[in-house]
């Protein structure tokens, strides 16, 4: 079998793109003529035939292949493993990229040119338009005549472009599955010579000793990453480990990044193992750059720790954000507690990493802009008005876009049907998958959402459908493979499964009983907890507050700790103290401040309003001295289920979702307080329980 290379690109594409492409599409991606192509596509109908294929030609739509995924699978398997002498544009600009990254010395254009079978004229034309994709790392190409070419920078900015170089041409499924068996590389049908030469980069026989050591490490941290951020950690380090030994380290650690967090006590004892592993002598700053790294790869599935320093004021910026695209959309959302858990979630991350100047990889970017064009727009203009401070890039307003159209196209739903649906990552895009899934098939009444990497950890028995955005190993037998942005053919073959489902579903009643009693169980403990926060909740009067925040403070827990809420006002004080001295407490624009702290030394959670016979000056979380007319009090044990932590994290994010609630806080009325939170907690009960039987 012969196909050339461009033909192999355009078999590639079309499998990728799965909806039909115009001709016009492929030669502007191909960089060649329409004629071209057209030429191309007609030595392709045989190829296509011996896998059971066939090249769809729909005047006014385009072209695609027709034919079953594994079919489809195989093709590009077979496809992958021949040899060719000639790169596309994207395949040089690969290949130079990886080259000069990875260089200290100048490299010389024929060198180059003959490595890529080309003339030095073409690699003179393809290095200038790499010039401002090198710009936007901060790096400089430099280039004279008789000299060669390199790449000067620092070396934090030479890393960053070859994690995002290595994100942009490797699909997750295919870096997973090369974690998993680094050994095996040429068993990927889809990586060719130049991901080869991407790969070299990272030496594999460290690449395992990485992956082994980031497994087991971050299995101890109290909460999850998503595939993509495992990922992105593993190659984050490979890389470290492969520049240390070239001798290559980084500069400095940021300031920002705490030795007392949980993050670099895991970051340490990563650079421990490894130096023991690799007999690698790894500087504080690289240990400081794993744990930075880390800060900004959280993801929680979008449950809490609570409490954390940036709770409140992010939690304010989430719902100023949320107030402003309600405005421009006309769709009420100020009273989701779903959403609004979410996006706090992902703006303390996004916020973070914005400060930290550390780039995030969005393979969706293009769909979403596509698919919610009006959105995007809406989002990126609300982000502009919140976050005026922050140059924030289409790649993190993509993924906002996802949290919003995911929850827009939500719709209530009916049926006895349970999907299964994976992708990489488990949030982001299978969350939009979920939505556009309830609003073209109410028949499906349960979605849950997994990662590749925790599918294996779940009884897929118990879902009559199992769908997925990235390929399964053959033990999954009768997923159905759709795009994250599933199209009219994948929404089809999901239907067409229907039938079937509704037939097991009839059969598996005995499943149902097990469900509702789970679902009573959640209510129950909500309910538990929100009665025992009503019951504890105080409003009370504090004629003489001190001219501290020790002195208000101590007078109140002695008060709890008469009350049984907390045992030692002494150990809690203290806590309180140390985390106002990390960011302050002061909630700005408002005369409110927020004191919060979760461990030993208390028993029960508790909320307390405190009105101030006089002002306080308290320090705010925006770092300036402010007056304080009511202290917020809340305390949580050490230990402290899910829906506790959830309705704790709720409580913070509340109390400052709007102006009105704002006011109602600071009102000092104890009657008024009451009632209104106590109508809020039901509301949220409401959602909780709706949001968890979706």
């Amino acid at each position: 079998m012969y196909v050339s290379s461009r033909e192999r690109n355009i078999i590639r594409l079309l499998i990728k793109e799965e909806e039909a492409l115009t001709v016009q599409q492929i030669a502007d991606h191909l960089r060649v003529s329409p004629r071209t192509v057209h030429r191309d596509l007609k030595g392709l109908d045989q190829v296509l035939a011996r896998f059971g294929l066939k090249l769809n030609r729909q005047a006014g739509i385009g072209v695609s292949i027709e034919g079953e995924m594994a079919d489809k699978q195989a093709l590009w398997s077979a496809v992958s493993r021949l040899s060719f002498s000639e790169y596309t544009p994207e395949e040089r600009k690969a290949y130079l990229l990886s080259s000069l990254l990875e260089s200290s010395e100048p490299l010389k254009l024929t060198s180059l040119a003959r490595e890529l079978k080309v003339t030095p004229a073409t690699v003179s034309q393809d290095l200038s338009l790499l010039e401002g994709w090198l710009d936007s790392f901060d790096l400089r190409m430099i280039r004279r005549r008789g000299w060669g070419v390199m790449i000067q920078g620092a070396e934090d900015a030479r890393r960053k472009a070859m994690r995002a170089l290595i994100a942009d041409s490797f699909p997750e499924e295919e870096l997973l599955h090369l974690l998993k068996e680094p050994a095996q590389t040429p068993s990927l049908g889809r990586v060719e010579r130049i991901s080869q030469r991407l790969l070299g980069l990272l030496e594999k026989e460290h690449l395992a000793v990485v992956e082994e050591i980031v497994r087991r490490e971050v299995s101890a941290l109290p909460y999850a990453l998503a595939d993509s951020a495992y990922i992105g950690l593993v190659v984050h380090i490979a890389l470290a480990v492969e520049r240390i030994g070239r001798g290559e380290t980084l500069a400095r650690t940021s300031p920002e990044t705490g030795k007392d967090t949980r993050e670099f006590e895991v970051a340490a004892r990563m650079a421990k193992e490894l130096e023991d592993g690799l007999h690698l002598d790894i500087p504080e700053a690289e240990v400081g750059s794993i744990a930075m790294y880390l800060r900004g790869a959280k993801l929680r599935d979008e449950k809490r720790d609570w409490p954390e320093e940036a709770d409140v004021e992010i939690a304010m910026k989430a719902a100023e954000l949320i107030r402003f695209v309600e405005a421009e959309t006309g769709v009420k959302l100020t009273d989701h507690f779903s959403l609004k858990q979410g996006l706090i979630v992902h703006l303390e991350r996004a916020v973070y990493r914005l400060n930290q100047n550390l780039r995030i990889h969005n393979p969706l970017l293009e769909e979403i802009r596509r698919g919610y064009p009006r959105l995007f727009g809406v989002i990126r203009e609300g982000v502009e008005q919140v976050l005026p401070h922050l140059s924030v890039p289409p790649e993190e307003i993509g993924y906002l876009v996802m949290h919003f159209g995911s929850f827009l196209e939500r719709r209530e739903t009916a049926g006895s049907i349970r999907a299964l649906v994976v992708c990489s990552s488990g949030v982001g895009s299978s969350k939009l998958l979920s939505s556009r899934i309830r609003k073209e098939i109410p028949e499906i009444k349960q979605l849950t959402r997994a990662s590749l990497l925790e599918l294996k950890e779940l009884d897929t028995d118990r879902y009559h459908l199992l769908i997925s955005t990235v390929p399964l190993p053959p033990e999954y037998e009768g997923y159905i493979r759709v795009h994250p942005f599933p199209t009219k053919k994948d929404i089809q073959n999901i239907k067409d499964q229907l039938p079937r489902c509704q037939e097991q579903a009839g059969d598996a009643k005995a499943l149902l009983p097990e469900d509702g009693v789970s679902t009573l169980k959640n209510v129950h403990e909500w309910t538990g907890h929100a009665l025992a926060l009503l019951k504890g909740f105080r409003h009370e009067k504090v004629e003489d507050p001190g001219e501290t925040p020790e002195a208000l403070l101590y007078p109140i827990l002695t008060r709890l700790e008469k009350a049984g809420v907390i045992t030692e006002a002494g150990q809690v004080l203290t806590r309180l103290m140390e985390r106002e001295k990390l960011g302050g407490m002061g909630i700005p624009g408002t005369r409110l401040a927020l004191f919060h702290t979760r461990g030993g030394g208390v028993e029960r959670s508790s909320f307390t309003v405190h009105s101030l016979s006089r002002p306080v000056c308290i320090r705010g979380m925006d770092q300036s001295e402010m007056e304080v007319t009511t202290l917020l009090l809340l305390l949580a044990p050490d230990k402290i289920s899910r829906a506790g932590l959830d309705l704790l994290s709720w409580i913070s994010s509340f109390i400052v979702e709007s102006r009105y609630h704002i006011r109602i806080f600071e009102s000092g009325s104890p009657l008024r307080v009451r009632e209104f939170l106590t109508e809020h907690l039901l509301r949220y009960l409401q959602e909780m329980t709706t949001d968890k039987e979706r």
